[in-house]
Parts: C-alpha cells; structure tokens; sequence
C-alpha cells in the first residue's frame, strides 16, 4: 500500500482524514482479488449447475417412461390401470398355473421397481455428499483465501501505520528543528532592529527640530503659492468663462442663421410650388379653351383633394426633416459642449 499523503491543512493529519484515506487505499487494493473471487463463484456455479443438469438426465434415462412421458406408478395401480387398458376382459376362470405365473412377475417386477428405487436413491445420496463436499471444499478455500487477504492487508497495514509513524516522527523533529533555528533568528533580528531604532530614534531627535524650524518656512512659502495660484486660477476661470460665452453665443448666431436659411429654402420651395401650380392651373384652362374640353367636376375635386394631401404630406415631410436636423444639431452642439467641459476639469493647470 503506498504512503498516505499529507496535505498542508489544519487538518490534513486528522484521525477522521486518516481513517477515509486508508480504506480508499485498501478498497482500492482489494479490488483485483474481489473480481477475481467473483469470477470464480460463477464459474463455480455454472459448473455446478451443470454437473446437476447430467446427473438429472442421468436419472430420467435410467427411467423407464411412458408414452405420454410419466412415471409408471409402481404397484397393483399401474397393472390395473394397464389391465383395464387392455382390449377385452380377463377371464375369471384362469387356471391356477397362469395365477401363479403372474404372481411370479408380480414379484420379479416388484423386486426390480425396488431395485430401480434403491439405487437411484443411492444415486441421490451420493449426489448430494459430493456437492455437499464440493461445497465444503470450496467455502475452505475460500475462508482460507480470505483469511490469507486479511492477514496480507493487516500486515500492509501495520507496515504503512510504521511507515507513516516513521516519517511523522521525522516531520516533527524537523519541524521542531526549523521552529528553534526560526527562534534564534528571530531573536538576532530583534536585537538588530531594537539597535536600529535607538540610532533612528537619536537621529529624529535630531532632525526634529530642524524640521520644526523649516516647517515654518514651508508654511509660508505654501501660503505664498496657494495665493498665487488662487489668483492664477480666478483669472483663468474668468477667462475661459467669457470663451465659452462667446462660443456659445457664436453657436447661437450660427444655429439661427441655419434656421433663417432653412426657411429662406422652405418659403422659395412653397412659392416655386405654387408657381407651377399655377402654371399648371393655367395651362389646363387653355387647353379647355383650345379643344373646348370640360372636365367633369368630380374628376377635377378629386385631383384637388389628391394635390393637397399631397402637398401636407410634403410640409409634414419637411417638418419632421428640419425637427431631426435641429435634434442632431443640439446633440451635437451638447456633445461638444460636454467634451470641452471634460477636457477643461481634465487639462486645467494651476488648480
């Protein structure tokens, strides 16, 4: 069996780890010679099996069988049942000498049925003492068997319980070797650091006081810089707050001059429609004029009805155009404005 392994755990060593451990190990062991040893019982059995199937076929044609493949019923029954059978009925009136002839078969026959009786059960009886001794023979050696695992496993057992006492004991006393050599070095460690921190101590002692002297001097010297740069930053402040407004207030001109244009183009669109409406009004009237061509009224209020939604549908198209461009155009304008912002916390100086 191979070393049980010893985890680096609280409780890697455990009785209740140890105990799981081993009978994995010895299942584990166990496993070939289990296999083998059930093998074997079937083997066992099917061979037993079979040497009862010859001994039965054996007995049955030892025998003799009767047409409808029954046992002939030993005795008076069967010769009368036979002798009922037969064609015709037998005389009252044999002689003695026939009566004397069938009473001598009588007994021949007795005497062979008992025969037959007495050596199948001598058969039988044989039969079962060898399979009970077949038995026998085979649950020794298997207890034997057993018994010869059992002390194969108890002696690995008892070898790997010494092996693992063995290397425990190595552990510890290595362990306690490593903690002693831990402990003078510990010990050397701080004797060295206490030394280091009187020197430390001396030195800032030392040092304190010409901190103290130019903590004063820091002081000021801190107090001139924060103004500086308060008045630094209030200008720069000032400053980028009058960029941004000029910024915004050219985003503002340029946002209605767009505005101004797109109208400029949406009223020279509606006048450029109307005109050609017109034109197309006038030149449907002169050709009513020419040909002498009357349209009918309904025709005429149906093209009318159709040229005005069609012309809602073009001011509503062009509303929903010039809504979408204002929305990009204050998305954009907020995402530069945002962008500006990040970069001014970002970049500026001074604060």
């Amino acid at each position: 069996m191979p070393t049980l392994p010893v985890e680096q755990a609280p409780n890697s060593m455990s009785r209740r780890n140890y105990l799981v451990e081993r009978n994995r190990l010895r299942v584990k062991a166990y496993e070939p010679t289990r296999r083998a040893y059930e093998e074997e019982e079937l083997r066992l059995a099917k061979q037993r099996e079979e040497q009862r199937k010859k001994v039965l076929d054996n007995w049955r044609s030892s025998v003799s069988l009767l047409a409808d493949n029954s046992r002939p019923l030993p005795g008076a029954a069967r010769r009368a049942r036979q002798a009922k059978d037969q064609a015709g009925a037998t005389m009252l009136t044999e002689s003695q000498t026939m009566k004397e002839e069938e009473l001598q078969r009588k007994a021949a026959r007795v005497a062979s049925n008992r025969a037959d009786m007495l050596q199948q059960l001598k058969d039988r009886r044989e039969f079962l003492r060898q399979w009970k001794a077949n038995e026998k023979a085979y649950e020794d050696s298997l207890m034997a068997s057993n018994r010869e695992f059992a002390r194969q496993m108890q002696e690995r057992e008892r070898e790997t319980a010494q092996m693992t006492k063995e290397y425990m004991d190595r552990v510890r006393a290595s362990n306690l070797k490593e903690l002693e050599q831990k402990r003078i070095k510990q010990k050397e460690r701080e004797d060295a650091e206490l030394a280091a921190l009187r020197i430390v101590n001396e030195n800032q002692e030392r040092a304190m006081a010409a901190e103290e002297r130019s903590a004063k001097d820091m002081k000021r010297m801190m107090q001139i810089e924060n103004e500086e740069n308060h008045r630094y930053a209030k200008k720069k402040q000032q400053e980028d707050k009058s960029r941004e407004e000029a910024e915004i207030k050219a985003m503002m001109e340029y946002n209605e001059a767009l505005a101004k244009r797109e109208r400029r183009a949406q009223e020279q669109k509606r006048d450029q429609f109307k005109a050609d409406f017109e034109e197309t009004v006038a030149k449907q009237k002169e050709f009513r004029r020419l040909h002498n061509y009357e349209e009918p009224p309904e025709s005429i209020r149906k093209r009318n009805e159709e040229t005005a939604a069609s012309i809602a549908l073009i001011k509503q198209e062009e509303r929903i155009r010039s809504a979408e461009r204002k929305r990009e155009y204050c998305g954009e304008l907020m995402k530069q404005m945002r962008e500006k912002q990040e970069w001014m916390l970002t970049h500026l100086d001074g604060i």
